[in-house]
């Protein structure tokens, strides 16, 4: 329940909160996304969230009954193998997206329609690119040399240009952690020498996210057992934010340097990516070892469900309406 409860509630969090934090430290306060490529993401999401309606086997009677809240769903083996699938979809469709936007502006063109811009296109020459860009100069470190950047500085760099004096006393109490994931990750950005074991930084990196998501989730629990809150609201809260700080840190970062649509991209993509292989895959090992799994409560996670695309289409009409422009003001 605490899984299933932080991969929803960190849908929320990842659409809403990251894309106000990536507005807010956008260049000017303003975020210019390709409708494109918006678009794409959203209708990925949306199919994911449907996806995963049916691979749990929703029945709309009960879902509205509280009461009923306590019935077990159903995850089929060919159900779990779905979700799979469909990242691997997805993510083919998404590399080979401006491919199939250039063919379709071409047969516009051939057939005598208005082509739109490609996606390349439209971010480069739009005006409001250029008005930006002209205004106010995005703050960079890329003039920084990578290979002289000492590491043992103190933790300060936990988003201390983000949040200030906070950011260094988090650093300093989280010290640990990075100490121990710079004594067993190759550290290939900064040190030229280590390139070649970038497939082994990968690695490790996976390997201590999964430690410490692990953590996370059993402290979760011990914590919601102790003052008798349900496992699903512990995942649906703190579990969320927890785990979706990663991608609300790389989000401002990617903001900050005017890439809007990869900011967003990255909040979506990660809700897609939760949903079909954060879900799908653990239910796929579980039944290809035990059968069916059946031990998730509904607990109102379906419901929720529900509740997340409604959001999303509002979501997706409110920024179209201000022509996929997001305002910090």
């Amino acid at each position: 329940a605490i899984g299933i409860g932080t991969v929803v509630g960190s849908e929320i969090f990842n659409h809403m909160c990251i894309t106000g934090g990536s507005c807010y430290y956008a260049p000017n306060g303003v975020l210019k996304l390709n409708s494109r490529d918006f678009s794409r993401d959203c209708f990925g999401y949306l199919v994911a969230l449907c996806a995963l309606l049916a691979a749990v086997g929703v029945d709309f009677h009960n879902t509205f009954k509280t009461g009923k809240w306590d019935h077990c769903l159903n995850v089929t083996g060919a159900a779990a193998a779905s979700l799979c699938l469909l990242q691997l979809v997805y993510c083919i469709f998404v590399w080979y997206f401006d491919t199939i936007v250039a063919q379709y502006d071409a047969y516009k063109m051939q057939t005598g329609g208005s082509a739109r811009l490609s996606t390349a296109d439209q971010d480069n020459d739009t005006i409001d690119e250029i008005l930006l860009t002209t205004i106010h100069t995005p703050q960079s470190n890329d003039t920084e040399n990578p290979v002289e950047r000492k590491h043992s500085d103190p933790p300060e760099t936990l988003g201390g240009s983000v949040f200030g004096g906070l950011s260094v006393v988090v650093g300093y109490i989280v010290y640990p952690i990075q100490w121990s994931v710079r004594l067993t990750t190759p550290d290939v950005q900064y040190k030229t020498h280590l390139e070649g074991y970038y497939g082994l930084t990968v690695l490790m990196s996976i390997l201590w996210l999964g430690v410490y998501a692990y953590t996370l989730c059993e402290c979760l629990s011990l914590l919601g057992e102790y003052f008798n809150i349900p496992s699903a609201l512990m995942g649906l809260t703190f579990s969320a934010v927890g785990t979706s700080f990663p991608n609300f840190w790389s989000s401002i970062v990617v903001a900050r340097k005017g890439r809007g649509d990869m900011a967003i991209s990255n909040a979506l993509g990660s809700n897609t990516f939760n949903i079909l292989i954060a879900l799908g895959l653990p239910w796929l090992v579980y039944n290809m070892m035990y059968g069916p799994y059946n031990q998730i409560q509904d607990g109102g996670i379906v419901y929720l469900t529900l509740l997340l695309i409604v959001i999303l289409i509002i979501y997706y009409l409110v920024i179209m309406m201000y022509d996929f422009h997001v305002y910090s003001w």
